[in-house]
């Protein structure tokens, strides 16, 4: 008999821990949104690759990309060009 209890208990822990992530919808991370961004598809070392603009240091390039103009990127040292 002491043998069958710890099969049983680990099936019941089981089934309680899927009862609680089935009434709870999961990981608990916050309310979620969504946004409209645009995105340019293109190849990078030879698979295609999706590309988001979301910053551009030069206001010019800001508004033709509906960009976010944030001119101190521009003024990182070391960043890629």
């Amino acid at each position: 008999m002491p043998l069958r209890i710890l099969p049983v208990t680990a099936v019941m822990l089981v089934l309680a821990a899927g009862a609680t992530y089935a009434a709870t919808g999961g990981l608990l991370l916050g309310p979620a949104s969504t946004a409209k961004t645009r995105d340019f598809r293109g190849y990078y070392d030879g698979h295609k690759d999706t590309f988001l603009v979301t910053d551009v240091s030069n206001k010019a390039q800001a508004t033709a990309l509906k960009a976010n103009y944030a001119a101190a990127i521009g003024q990182v040292r070391g960043a890629p060009a």
